[in-house]
């Protein structure tokens, strides 16, 4: 029998020499960010970065509406640091304003340190993702240099459902693995209920239910209400009047917003899984659960994922990068450091899970997590890859960063981000056109718009309207249009 090390031997880097770095990063950068948790979470990990590799780290939290300014404001006064992040991906400037600076603003202006060079087996954690997953080094590039360490393939999206554990043990016949088992399932409880029916919340809009089922049926979403099928090499656009998609969302959010459902966008997920008539919780976002809800509310809810054989539908990241700041006195350190964050399980614990005994316990290799605190779930994981979704999981000596790739083989990726990504060359061409050519998709993006304001506002569809309004709007000239954009896009040029 192999004994079982649940932390493998960092005690190579314990002979480096004392030294200090000092991280800028905004109030959510930890999970616990907003908690009673963050400063503990802060100082346990410390400890152990101290332990490990005798450097004293530094924390210095920023709100995230003045991040940028407070950087600024830090390099105009010559105070030292060390790492920062760069919000937006360097080759991802948003066509619409924002609050923050992108990681190519940080560039353009001299204060990200170029880390090509530094990209070796020498930092082996770092240099191994770039190798394995090309994506990342094409994200963190910026004129054939690399200058940041991205946040990992971050976004995911599908539809997960929060169930009541009393009414699913009373009613309840196996899993709730589709849309349509949701509504099964209500019909069930409320068959005894018909005075007092319970409900199920989301946050979701008309145009979540239309992502769905496009999902549910093997499509990616493209610009325009365009969709293409995603086992199709060339991503051909189809209009999304010409397929079963609208009439499926229109029919099942008709269908459940006249029975079960209440959408609510205002209202905190606690405080809509705290109301007695709150059968089910669907939604897209997972954190939402763990991070806002847990030991909150008076019942117990079991997460479940829907279409747990569809895998993930995917985004590249585009929010959060690590740099290293150019004027950084302990440049090496630095990286140091970063490449032992992606490589300790024990750093990953305390930043991703919190702190062992208060946040969770673990014993014979099973995570449980503590429900009366909150699960720090932190940034670790977004380093790494997904946030693993499972409350009580077993592990092994393989490197978490393993859930990365056990997700995107079963991922599905938009394939405009994808080409955008790997032609970045092209971006600003890109960029180009569809600013210019806004009122070609736009005619078709309004009616969307149009209908699913309506459709959450009323709870009805005039579906045939809906398709009609959309195949009236010049097919040709925009199928076209999309057709020659993703060739560009793939050729490069």
């Amino acid at each position: 029998n192999i004994s079982f090390l649940r932390y493998r031997d960092d005690d190579h880097l314990k002979d480096l020499q004392y030294s200090r770095i000092k991280f800028i990063v905004s109030e959510s950068f930890i999970r616990g960010g907003f908690s009673d948790y963050r400063d503990q979470i802060t100082e346990e990990f410390k400890k152990v970065a101290l332990e490990k590799t005798n450097t004293e780290i530094t924390f210095v939290f920023a709100e995230e509406t003045i991040y940028s300014d407070n950087i600024q404001l830090r390099i105009n006064s010559g105070l030292e640091f060390d790492v920062f992040l760069g919000f937006e991906g360097i080759q991802t400037d948003r066509l619409i304003s924002s609050m923050f600076k992108s990681s190519k603003y940080w560039i353009e202006k001299g204060v990200a340190m170029d880390l090509t060079d530094y990209i070796t087996p020498k930092y082996e954690n770092l240099y191994n993702r770039f190798e394995e997953y090309p994506v990342l080094k094409e994200i963190a590039t910026y004129n054939g240099r690399i200058y940041s360490l991205p946040s990992g393939i971050q976004k995911s999206e599908r539809p997960y459902v929060l169930v009541r554990d009393d009414l699913m043990e009373k009613y309840g016949t196996g899993p709730l693995e589709t849309m349509e088992d949701l509504f099964v399932f209500l019909g069930k409880v409320n068959a005894d209920h018909t005075e007092a029916p319970y409900y199920m919340k989301s946050h979701f809009t008309f145009y979540d239910i239309i992502k769905i089922f496009a999902w549910e049926e093997g499509y990616y979403i493209l610009p325009g209400a365009y969709v293409a099928k995603t086992d199709d090499q060339n991503i051909l656009p189809v209009p999304i009047e010409k397929t079963n998609i609208l009439d499926k969302a229109s029919d099942y959010f008709q269908k459940i917003q006249d029975y079960y459902l209440e959408l609510d966008d205002s209202v905190e997920v606690g405080t809509i899984l705290a109301g007695d008539r709150t059968a089910l919780f669907l939604s897209k976002n997972p954190e939402e659960y763990h991070y806002e809800t847990a030991g909150n509310h008076p019942n117990a809810y079991t997460f479940q994922n829907l279409y747990s054989s569809l895998g993930y539908n995917l985004q590249i990241p585009n929010e959060i990068n690590l740099m290293i700041y150019e004027d950084s006195t302990n440049k090496e350190r630095t990286l140091t450091i970063l490449n032992w964050l992606g490589n300790s399980n024990q750093a990953y614990d305390i930043l991703a899970y919190g702190v062992e005994g208060v946040n969770y316990d673990y014993k014979d290799r099973i995570f449980q997590f503590n429900e009366e605190t909150e699960p720090a779930l932190g940034w670790m994981q977004r380093i790494n890859g997904f946030i693993h979704l499972e409350k009580d999981f077993s592990t092994d000596e393989a490197p978490y960063t393993d859930v990365l790739s056990s997700n995107i083989k079963s991922a599905y990726i938009n394939p405009l981000d994808n080409l955008l990504v790997k032609n970045t060359t092209n971006m600003n061409t890109y960029l180009d056109r569809v600013r210019k050519d806004a009122a070609l998709y736009g005619s078709r993006a309004s009616i969307i718009s149009k209908y699913t304001e309506t459709a959450t506002r009323k709870g009805t569809v005039d579906v045939e309207t809906f398709k009609r309004e959309l195949a009236q709007q010049n097919n040709t000239e925009i199928e076209d249009h999309l057709k020659a954009l993703i060739q560009t896009l793939k050729n490069g040029d």
